[in-house]
């Protein structure tokens, strides 16, 4: 199954109004515009061609520790290369002796934190509608995460940049042309390059914003490193699952 069936197995009206739920600061007039309009978007796919790249969908529920909004749980719809998959994954990591962050020390989630998961998920806001349309997805993920939930998480990625394509070319062509000028920054001097960076210092105080302290940095520290070691376990054994399911080890 692609992506261009997993959203036309299910009804728009419910995708739409799953997606502008996402919206928690709209008025109900403006989200029933939401609706209209993502329902009216996914019309216009019915006519795309999918294009199979190769690459893989798999939904992935990650966690997000904020530390003045609290912890909250959401769905990241992943992309995966399916010949790095493949080739590239570590059975042996060790994040495949851990099931739960509970009870580790903090020297422990530290070294977690610091696994690299190999292979790499790779962002496609900018991506060709007819490429993600094409993506590969699992159908145990699908029941795993929801069909719905998953749908509406591509469809967040497809349209970050708006419901028409011409916005993500220039989006693309931009952002070429940042990465053209950032190469050109990179070889001057580095008296030269410093003129076209504000430090970070700079910019909290402009900001008002007051400096930590030593304790508040080791506890926000400690807090993003069990995040980032939780969402790496939950990335990793997604991406064993998987595998096992297609016979892989």
């Amino acid at each position: 199954m692609n992506i261009k069936e997993l959203i036309f197995s299910i009804p728009a009206p419910d995708l739409a109004e799953v997606y502008a739920a996402k919206y928690d600061d709209l008025s109900p007039e403006k989200k029933g515009r939401v609706v209209d309009q993502v329902a009216a978007f996914i019309g216009t796919l019915k006519d795309r061609k999918p294009k199979d790249t190769g690459h893989l969908i798999l939904g992935i529920s990650f966690v997000d520790d904020n530390e003045d909004e609290g912890r909250r749980e959401f769905l990241d719809a992943c992309l995966f290369k399916k010949d790095d998959l493949d080739a590239q994954f570590d059975w042996d990591s060790p994040l495949s002796k851990v099931t739960t962050l509970e009870g580790l020390t903090d020297d422990q989630v530290e070294e977690l934190a610091h696994t690299r998961i190999l292979p790499d998920s790779y962002a496609y806001d900018l991506s060709p509608w007819e490429e993600i349309l094409g993506y590969e997805v699992d159908p145990y993920n699908i029941l795993e995460v929801g069909p719905i939930p998953l749908a509406v998480a591509v469809l967040w990625e497809m349209t970050f940049f708006g419901f028409d394509e011409s916005r993500v070319d220039a989006e693309r062509e931009e952002l070429h042309r940042r990465a053209e000028e950032l190469d050109e920054i990179l070889k001057l001097p580095k008296e030269e390059q410093e003129k076209h960076f504000i430090p970070a210092e700079k910019v909290f105080a402009e900001l008002g914003i007051p400096e930590r302290t030593e304790e508040e940095k080791l506890a926000d520290h400690r807090r993003m490193s069990r995040e980032i070691a939780e969402n790496g376990l939950r990335k990793y054994r997604a991406m064993r699952a998987y595998l096992e399911r297609q016979g892989g080890n």
